[in-house]
């Protein structure tokens, strides 16, 4: 099986959250090895980025 690198695409899901900080705190603890940390949005939103630990993403 290839990987999303070999394979040449990937996907980018995004999700609404009541606690983005909180979230992105659970997801470093499980290795989710953040990108970007939890930051305020022009449009009024907060957003993170996280990377697949398993390397999909």
């Amino acid at each position: 099986m290839r990987t999303a690198a070999q394979a040449g695409y990937h996907q980018s899901p995004g999700l609404v959250l009541g606690d983005v900080d909180g979230h992105a705190a659970t997801a470093t603890a499980a290795s989710a090895g953040s990108s970007l940390t939890p930051k305020d949005q022009p449009y009024g939103g907060r957003s993170y980025s996280a990377r697949d630990p398993e390397g999909t993403g």
